[in-house]
């Protein structure tokens, strides 16, 4: 079987791995540039999850030629988060566990100081990832139905 048929049939899964790479890229981007502790920064995560949830959604839509229900599209929105940010929360957990000097810094400045550890942070990455990401598949959907075509 052709992967690009895999591909087609489980957009959730190819974009989630995308964004992934997107979110990985970003974050190594703004390590080179010495800005990693700018925190505002982090709101550009949303909006690389934002672009691959609804090009997730428009796959899907695309190819099966409108035939999905909500619930596929939707589906498919949540799988592109869940795959997006377990492989990001992952990284990060890997990251901050050879980067000491990070995980120094992120302890002055965090609320729970000594309480945070790589696995720590890493399941804060997991757990507001996919609570904002399930938020943003919902509004996304519904942003998508009211502005496809009706048939």
């Amino acid at each position: 079987m052709k992967i690009e048929s895999q591909i087609s049939k489980h957009p959730g899964v190819s974009m989630g791995i995308l964004t992934a790479l997107a979110l990985t890229a970003y974050f190594l981007l703004m390590k080179m540039l010495g800005l990693v502790h700018v925190t505002e920064l982090r709101l550009f995560n949303f909006v690389i999850l934002l672009v691959g949830i609804i090009w997730s959604m428009r796959l899907r839509s695309k190819n099966s030629f409108g035939q999905d229900g909500y619930f596929e599209t939707l589906g498919s929105g949540c799988s592109t988060v869940l795959i997006a940010v377990g492989f990001f929360s992952s990284f990060i957990y890997i990251y901050l566990s050879y980067d000491t000097a990070m995980m120094a810094v992120l302890k002055q400045h965090s609320m729970i100081g000594d309480l945070l550890t790589p696995e720590t942070a890493g399941i804060g990455v997991l757990a507001e990832g996919l609570s904002s990401g399930f938020i943003l598949a919902y509004i996304a959907l519904s942003y998508l139905n009211s502005h496809s075509p009706s048939t």
